[in-house]
């Protein structure tokens, strides 16, 4: 028996909560005088942070259209109802294409590579929990929790 998808609802839950201040810990940042290079050098944790404030700023702009659908995923999820399941995945599709289309300009501005990659996979991660049809054979709460390890030095807002 398929299990209808509850995840979305559980994870629109936690990640209504997202806090803004998106830092990188101390690690790699490039600074150096004007003087010394002739062309501007980016300064990788301001960088990622403008990227961080950005991505968490986009998912903050689609509770408003998730919550919703979080809610209709829980109704339909616990009747069973294939019809209403079908309609709120679409509906979400939409919501979660928006948020790809603005995730991914702001990740063409990340200067630090593994910054970008986690903030990614964490995207990645977040639309996959919308868009799976069962979670019989993954296990999403693993994944979810690699993916909030992994964004985490980058961009600890974002967090399942």
């Amino acid at each position: 028996m398929r299990t209808p998808p509850l995840l979305p609802v559980l994870l629109l839950a936690t990640t209504v909560g997202l806090t803004t201040g998106c830092t990188r810990e101390p690690g790699n940042t490039t600074a150096t005088s004007a003087a010394a290079a002739p062309s501007a050098t980016v300064d990788v944790k301001a960088n990622t942070e403008a990227v961080c404030n950005a991505v968490v700023a986009a998912y903050k702009a689609e509770e408003g259209q998730l919550l919703p659908l979080g809610s209709a995923m829980a109704k339909a999820s616990l009747s069973h109802d294939q019809p209403q399941i079908a309609k709120v995945k679409a509906d979400a599709e939409v919501v979660l294409s928006r948020l790809d289309k603005v995730i991914d300009a702001e990740l063409a501005k990340a200067a630090d590579p593994a910054a970008k990659a986690a903030i990614k996979h964490y995207s990645v991660i977040y639309a996959d929990t919308w868009r799976a049809d069962s979670y019989a054979t993954i296990d999403p709460i693993d994944q979810m929790d690699k993916a909030n390890a992994a964004v985490k030095p980058y961009c600890p807002a974002l967090k399942m």
